[in-house]
């Protein structure tokens, strides 16, 4: 029996396809200075507020997070326990906890980031990116 030929691989060097150079691709793209767009002072603002607002947002996760762990509460010692009775209701009780926990970390991330930052956040950038000078309309 005569194996059949394999057909060539098309990203081996032997094949007959040019190659591109990264140099090409960056000349094909041209100045990227053509294609951008000066913001208004108005615009550049709200960037500028969009910034501030995505960091108290970020900070606000991150010292919701170090508060979780912080106050977590941690899992009781039960090999002391000698009755099943005694470890159950530590169990139960840890749960309740951490419940408590989860809901105060889950109600202060709703307020804050949920209900005020994000809706602040979105209105921002809607504003920014809504907004045309009257160069663009013109065009």
């Amino acid at each position: 029996m005569v194996p059949a030929k394999a057909k060539p691989n098309q990203n081996t060097p032997n094949s007959k396809e040019p190659e591109i150079t990264a140099d090409q691709i960056l000349s094909s793209i041209g100045d990227s200075k053509e294609k951008s767009v000066d913001l208004t002072p108005i615009q550049r603002a709200g960037m500028n507020l969009i910034y501030w607002v995505g960091l108290v947002i970020v900070l606000v996760i991150i010292a919701l997070c170090v508060d979780w762990f912080i106050n977590a509460p941690h899992l009781p010692p039960l090999s002391g326990m000698q009755q099943s009775n005694n470890a159950t209701i530590a169990i139960d009780t840890y749960k309740q906890l951490v419940d408590l926990a989860y809901i105060r970390f889950s109600n202060i991330f709703d307020l804050v980031v949920v209900k005020v930052l994000l809706p602040v956040f979105t209105t921002i950038l809607g504003y920014i990116f809504g907004t045309r000078s009257e160069k663009n309309v013109d065009k």
